[in-house]
């Protein structure tokens, strides 16, 4: 794999920080969970709520933004994150908070890119 991810010019990321959002169906225990994992340059993990499936991922996403919001941080992009870190100008308040979309028709797939960009 890595082979071909060098032959592309591509990056292979992981993260560092999962929110085990699909076998604990509680909002405030995966947004804890998130939080107190959360360091500078993290890169956090959770799915999409689907109607019917992980639908309190909704309410563990608006508790994880807003509790790093509260501690000062910033979401970016991984590229944002990658080239900070690269060009040794990195900043201390920076997350990546991604948001794995197993399907694109989520109804709350637009409720929840507002929030990020709103963040």
């Amino acid at each position: 794999m890595n082979e071909i991810l060098d032959q592309k010019g591509y990056l292979h990321v992981v993260c560092d920080v999962f929110a085990n959002d699909t076998s604990i169906p509680d909002p405030d225990w995966i947004a804890n969970f998130l939080l107190k994992r959360a360091n500078p340059g993290s890169i956090l993990l959770i799915h999409m709520p689907e109607r019917g499936v992980r639908e309190w991922n909704y309410e563990a996403i608006e508790l994880t933004l807003k509790g790093l919001k509260e501690k000062g941080y910033k979401i970016v992009t991984v590229t944002e994150l990658y080239n900070l870190s690269k060009n040794n100008n990195w900043c201390s308040n920076l997350i990546f908070f991604l948001i794995l979309l197993i399907k694109t028709t989520s109804p709350y797939k637009g409720k929840i890119m507002n929030k990020l960009l709103l963040f």
